[in-house]
């Protein structure tokens, strides 16, 4: 553990935690020795606001996506630990991307390892691709 760094783990710590004393002991491990209760609260505000904008800023995206596909009910699957390990990420999301596209059905869920797999989707295309190319 690194002194004096504060990780998107950290957020999603700071996140889960509603007692001060113990973001704030959380705080000093980190090295942050001359800490106190209202920097505490300061964190947690913080932490609060970037993940409230974060998500924000990705649920403009999908609902914009949802609008445009006009599709009855969609499923997003969603890869990467901030939407894993947050607390209360998926929340914000889904209350967003309701609020935004309010007549679209959608679900989000959690896909493991979707950047590796996103990328087999991709090879595969191509080689396809590439295959009717050179029969044509």
């Amino acid at each position: 553990m690194e002194s004096w760094t504060f990780t998107a783990a950290d957020v999603s710590n700071t996140m889960e935690e509603s007692n001060l004393q113990k973001i704030l002991e959380s705080l000093k491990s980190k090295g942050f020795l001359q800490a106190t209760l209202e920097d505490a609260e300061i964190v947690h505000y913080v932490c609060t606001v970037i993940s409230v904008r974060g998500a924000l800023l990705v649920s403009i995206c999908l609902s914009s996506l949802l609008r445009r596909m006009g599709k009855e009910d969609v499923t997003i699957a969603i890869d990467g630990s901030l939407f894993k390990h947050h607390p209360k990420y998926d929340k914000y999301m889904e209350k967003f991307i309701a609020t935004l596209a309010p007549n679209q059905k959608f679900q989000l869920i959690l896909a493991e390892d979707g950047s590796g797999k996103g990328a087999g989707l991709v090879a595969a295309v191509v080689t396809s691709l590439d295959a009717s190319l050179l029969h044509s």
